[in-house]
């Protein structure tokens, strides 16, 4: 086995030549390159089957190495080695097909130990083409729930022995998630990649990667106790290790390989609740599958206040509103993905039929266009608080460009026409029609960002216009209070004087 070591630091080229001595160990350790572009110079006529390189060197650095080894000898393993312990450097790795990630403070032993992982990879490969094929299918074979007989269990028992088919007396299936490299570039799924490799690593079981999750086939020994505990430690090991968060639900205990479907299908259901519980790291069947569900529907309160929400026009206060609608229906300790995907679907299609009912009101045809697509049960089990969110506020959006509302916030509405209008009635129930508000939403708002019930602020509003008209004009005190909507001058009169202190008529010989 051929190991090539490539750093521009003739000390660390020395120290990493002789320290170990690899010779010992069955490798034959060729003359160590100064740069990356000795190292891919040497490749073809050299064939290394490990190489241990710096990432930080003069020209092209250990990043450059790795990529052209994996072109040009696809199966020779490569193994960072360096002074820097940075998560960029470790991800970055990954995509580059490090094999493995070690920093120069790490000790012989662990430096030989990567070295002979390796060489086991490259051992394992050469011998087990058919092998892997065989164990994949086996796996999907149990995984799907096919009849495990005589002759399934003997391939199990040799191509899969970390399910120790001899000793077990339980399985248990669990699915494992990960997240915290972010979606962009394939980096989801590279985070998945990387945690399964090293889940296989350290686990006492089988693990499956699939598309956005970890099957892993756990045996547990009777008299043996603590295996999900071990396997939660591991998973935290593992978050250091990739600097990522990884969650997992427990399937149903079963007695046998035989079983293994049902555990699947529990394992798979209680993934779900990872949205409904993201600070859970292991999510066990038992402790949620006595859950009945919460409510389904919005209730009529709700709906009123969405439509008038919607009404109103305001973004961020329906999306304070939303907030505690999905925080209230989260912390039910009832709500399963079912209940909790089947209520945002409730609360979308209320959104969508106000936005038409609005639109008309406008005197606008709805629009085709707006509708809003449900949001599938998956979707809502992982992100639906951002869901919804988004969806309801893409139909406020569509509402206010169909209806060509006001950008003008509602309550400046309110107030500019209460101004325009003094001498007409004008009745709460009229003012909240005006500006597309129910009365009792109106109210409420109105007192929140004036200070002022709206009698008060009309009254007032009232009085200061007949303040001006006093000063201004020679208009008779009847015809004063005609002008700002009073019929009654002695009415007029009095309400004047307590907000002025004055009767009409002192106010104006005042000047």
């Amino acid at each position: 086995m051929k190991l090539l070591i490539v750093d521009d630091e003739v000390i660390i080229r020395t120290g990493l030549s002789t320290v170990i001595p690899w010779s010992e160990y069955g490798y034959e350790l060729l003359r160590p390159a100064a740069s990356a572009e000795e190292a891919i110079a040497r490749l073809e006529s050299e064939r290394p089957d490990i190489v241990l390189t710096d990432i930080q060197m003069t020209g092209l650095n250990g990043f450059d190495l790795a990529r052209e080894v994996k072109r040009l000898l696809p199966s020779t393993e490569v193994i960072i080695l360096t002074g820097y312990d940075q998560f960029e450097y470790a991800r970055r790795a990954i995509t580059e097909g490090v094999s493995d990630y070690l920093l120069k403070t790490s000790r012989p032993d662990e430096i030989k130990s990567a070295v002979g992982n390796a060489r086991e990879r490259i051992i394992m490969r050469g011998e087990s083409g058919n092998r892997n094929e065989l164990r994949e299918k086996l796996i999907e074979t149990l995984i799907q729930g096919g009849e495990v007989d005589y002759a399934t269990m003997r391939q199990s028992m040799r191509l899969l022995p970390r399910l120790r088919t001899d000793t077990a007396s339980r399985y248990v299936v669990c699915c494992i998630g990960a997240t915290g490299w972010g979606t962009e570039n394939g980096y989801g799924k590279l985070l998945l990649f990387a945690a399964h490799n090293v889940i296989d690593e350290l686990v006492e079981g089988e693990a499956a990667l699939r598309e956005d999750q970890i099957l892993l086939i756990l045996p547990l020994m009777k008299g043996e106790e603590g295996s999900l505990a071990k396997l939660e430690d591991i998973l935290m090991r593992i978050e250091r290790k990739l600097k990522c968060k990884l969650y997992a639900a427990v399937g149903e205990e079963v007695c046998s390989l035989d079983e293994l479907k049902r555990s699947i299908g529990s394992a798979q259901h209680t993934f779900l609740y990872h949205g409904l519980l993201p600070d859970v790291r292991m999510i066990h069947t038992r402790d949620v599958s006595s859950r009945k569900g919460s409510r389904r529907a919005c209730s009529p309160g709700e709906k009123e206040d969405l439509y008038a929400l919607l009404q109103e026009g305001d973004a961020p206060a329906l999306q304070l509103w939303l907030e505690g609608v999905v925080d209230a229906l989260e912390s039910d300790e009832e709500t399963t993905p079912e209940s909790y995907h089947a209520y945002l679907n409730s609360m979308l299609l209320e959104a969508e039929e106000s936005v038409h009912r609005l639109v008309q009101e406008a005197g606008v045809q709805s629009p085709a266009a707006i509708k809003a697509q449900p949001i599938p049960l998956k979707l809502a089990a992982e992100n639906g608080r951002e869901e919804i969110m988004n969806r309801v506020l893409e139909l406020l959006k569509d509402y206010l460009t169909a209806s060509g509302h006001h950008s003008t916030p509602p309550m400046n509405r309110a107030i500019t026409y209460i101004q325009e209008h003094l001498e007409e009635d004008l009745s709460l129930a009229l003012v909240a029609k005006r500006v597309q508000l129910t009365p009792h939403h109106f109210s409420e708002v109105f007192r929140r960002e004036t200070g002022r019930t709206y009698a008060e602020f009309v009254a007032k509003t009232r009085v200061e216009k007949a303040m001006e008209l006093l000063k201004e004009t020679d208009a008779s005190f009847s015809e004063i209070a005609s002008r700002v909507g009073y019929g009654d001058v002695e009415f007029f009169s009095g309400l004047f004087e307590s907000q002025t202190g004055y009767t009409p008529w002192e106010y104006r010989r005042r000047g």
